[in-house]
């Protein structure tokens, strides 16, 4: 593969931007004379030639491949019933906004799986918008929305997302991590903070002013306290979060790891002296600077 798109530029045999098909069907040529005797006679003979190689064709072959896909899904939803739908925005290569449907439902084997169902047009960013577009397309696939027993949306748009999409799912996804990377690295975080809040020539205003609060709520002894239990209780809760994300993690796995959080939370409750010992001696860090 080229790293090309499957329908290339031109449907020109021999052109490096011909995309994936043609190209793979050049090299399938070279070992199978009755396809290298095709395209001899047929490549590159124009819109008034039958040849069965042009972009026509193999839209055609890429719609019957995905229908095939999508009655093999709703064959499986028959069988299993019930499923939860998840909506996605985000742009394609042209930078046209749209909407991925994927629907998540568990197989007879007790199996979670995940399947994509298709891209839609996306007509707007609100939960309405979305709900139309994804029961429009469930009625036409023949899906029958009252066995939906799960919903998520997330709206990674062009302009929202930096707040609302992939940048707060990573936040969401390393709190545990930042909680631990601060802890660990206190004073270096304070100095390179003092450098930026005294840098005059090369740092903006804002920039300056946001380190001004930052270096305020870490010069306290509270906040040292809270970063060392969050630290400890996010690190557990993202721990039991991958297990239960598990494919093979089944219900008697679950009830555990629910106890055993519910007893570590607890357990947490009786042990708030050592950590405003570790946060006290962050502190003192600070002050001996």
């Amino acid at each position: 593969m080229r790293g090309l798109s499957f329908r290339g530029k031109t449907d020109t045999f021999g052109s490096t931007n011909n995309g994936n098909f043609m190209m793979l069907l050049e090299a399938i040529s070279e070992f199978d004379p009755f396809l290298a005797k095709h395209i001899q006679k047929f490549g590159n003979s124009g819109k008034d030639n039958t040849s069965y190689l042009s972009y026509a064709t193999y839209e055609k072959i890429t719609k019957i491949m995905a229908a095939t896909v999508t009655t093999t899904i709703m064959k499986q939803l028959e069988k299993v019933k019930y499923f939860s739908c998840s909506v996605g925005s985000t742009l394609d290569i042209t930078n046209v906004d749209q909407l991925s449907l994927i629907v998540r439902f568990v197989q007879n084997n007790a199996e979670p799986v995940e399947r994509f169902l298709c891209f839609l047009p996306n007509t707007g960013h609100k939960a309405e918008d979305m709900l139309l577009a994804v029961r429009d397309t469930f009625k036409k696939l023949n899906i029958d929305i009252n066995n939906c027993r799960g919903q998520s949306y997330d709206n990674v748009s062009n302009m929202s997302g930096q707040y609302n999409g992939l940048q707060a799912k990573i936040k969401e996804k390393c709190q545990d991590d930042a909680c631990a990377s601060l802890t660990k690295d206190w004073n270096q975080i304070i100095s390179a903070l003092k450098a930026i809040k005294s840098d005059s020539a090369y740092q903006k205003v804002f920039v300056k002013n946001e380190a001004t609060g930052l270096l305020a709520q870490l010069n306290s002894l509270e906040t040292a306290i809270l970063s060392e239990f969050l630290g400890s209780v996010l690190k557990q809760f993202n721990i039991t979060t991958k297990t239960l994300q598990g494919v093979d993690t089944d219900v008697e796995v679950v009830s555990r790891l629910y106890e055993s959080l519910i007893t570590f939370v607890e357990n947490k409750r009786e042990t708030f002296d050592a950590f405003e010992a570790a946060g006290k001696k962050i502190f003192r860090g600070i002050q001996n600077q």
